[in-house]
């Protein structure tokens, strides 16, 4: 189908085979929706997932700006902001999820990774 739910399903079907450039192309067509936050975060996901985590962070950051209540998108902006190292902004990022969440198994793996 052409729905927007649809469009974000094959979008995200695409990301998880590893066809990265058929799901980048699909999540920019979506930016021009009302709700692009998953949008963005698909577009952030695809940069995690090719090893891009710089390029991830502005993806994550807006799809967050664009629905301030996106546990998974600061789940993972925490993720990708103690991979590269910036404890401060990773710890804010992960606590966020945390309070958003209710015991979400993998905001707590995320958690428990950081480091003490």
């Amino acid at each position: 189908g052409t729905s927007l739910v649809s469009q974000r399903l094959r979008a995200d079907a695409f990301r998880k085979t590893q066809q990265y450039d058929r799901a980048e192309a699909l999540y920019k067509t979506l930016l021009n929706t009302d709700d692009n936050s998953q949008a963005f975060y698909g577009l952030g996901r695809v940069a995690i997932d090719k090893g891009d985590l710089p390029a991830a962070v502005p993806q994550l950051e807006k799809a967050i700006e664009r629905n301030p209540l996106y546990v998974e998108a600061y789940s993972d902006l925490g993720l990708v902001y103690l991979l590269l190292n910036n404890k401060q902004p990773s710890y804010d990022s992960l606590m966020k999820a945390s309070q958003l969440s209710n015991n979400d198994p993998k905001v707590l793996a995320n958690l428990a990774l950081w480091p003490t």
